[in-house]
C-alpha cells in the first residue's frame, strides 16, 4: 500500500474565490506561482506549475 499523508491549509478567501482563482490561468499561475492553462469547461486541456502537471481529454 503506497504511503498516505493528509495536509491542510487555511487560506483568506471563500470557498467560491479559491475555486473561480483555481480556474483562471492568471490567477492560478499567481497562486502557484507556475504558469498555468486553465479553464472552467468540462474536458479543457489543464496544464500546471509551466507544464509539470497537465489533463488532456483523449478525443480534444
Amino acid at each position: 500500500m503506497p504511503p498516505a499523508f493528509e495536509s491542510s491549509a487555511i487560506f483568506p478567501a471563500s470557498p467560491g474565490q479559491l475555486y473561480t482563482a483555481w480556474l483562471d490561468a492568471a490567477q492560478h499561475s499567481a497562486m502557484t506561482c507556475g504558469a498555468a492553462d486553465v479553464s472552467a469547461e468540462p474536458g479543457a486541456t489543464f496544464t500546471a506549475w509551466d507544464g509539470y502537471i497537465y489533463f488532456k481529454e483523449k478525443n480534444r
